[in-house]
């Protein structure tokens, strides 16, 4: 039996050029002051549409309608837009691929005195310990302490203290170790934008018989 013609999206894209022209794509990192990127990033239309052509070009599409195959792939890609633009965000971030700690430590400490001649003194401090990830600039407490203390003693003192102590963590703290994060930084690496939305485009628009 004689297998009927292929009507693949590379037929439709020779037919009518213009069928990809309302897809649409992010124009590059979403802007947030918190998340540092490596590169600033603009996704290019063709290379997408390329790679669609050669990859897609035998399957049989499920759209034959130019007109109607345009307004489907606008109403697909708004669809997916947020997913997309997540995982270009996410190619781009700026870390140390060997680090599993990047953040601050802040330590607040406050506390007072009372002290009377032969009766003794009182105390009361608190200690507050803040911690901020690499890529926020909004503190989080991570722990609370208060105490309080009394004593018996001649002579007299009555007084305030308030100092704070910040520190810088970064680095590998052991949790991972240093080969398997490079070995995931490879897996990272095999991870392609493109190819994730070319696949996209195959579950929703191929019939995916060979």
């Amino acid at each position: 039996m004689r297998r009927k013609a292929l009507l693949s999206i590379m037929t439709l894209y020779h037919h009518d050029p213009t069928v990809f022209d309302r897809l649409q794509l992010p124009a590059g990192p979403s802007p947030n002051a918190d998340v540092h990127y490596a590169e600033l990033f603009t996704p290019d239309k063709d290379v997408l549409i390329a790679g669609i052509l050669t990859d897609c070009s035998e399957l049989e599409i499920l759209f034959t309608d130019p007109d109607t195959m345009k307004d489907m792939l606008y109403y697909w890609s708004l669809r997916r837009l947020p997913v997309w633009q997540k995982l270009l965000d996410s190619c781009l971030f700026k870390y140390n691929p060997i680090w599993n700690v990047d953040g601050d430590v802040q330590t607040d400490r406050s506390g007072s005195n009372e002290n009377d001649y032969g009766k003794g003194g009182t105390s009361e401090d608190q200690t507050i310990t803040q911690v901020a990830a690499f890529d926020s600039t909004g503190w989080q407490n991570a722990s609370k302490e208060n105490s309080t203390g009394s004593w018996t003693e001649d002579g007299g003192d009555h007084g305030s203290h308030e100092d704070s102590e910040h520190v810088r963590r970064t680095g590998n703290i052991g949790v991972t170790m240093t080969q398997d994060m490079i070995q995931r930084e490879r897996d990272i690496a095999l991870f392609s934008w493109y190819d994730y939305i070319i696949t996209d485009f195959k579950r929703q628009f191929c019939l995916l018989v060979y």
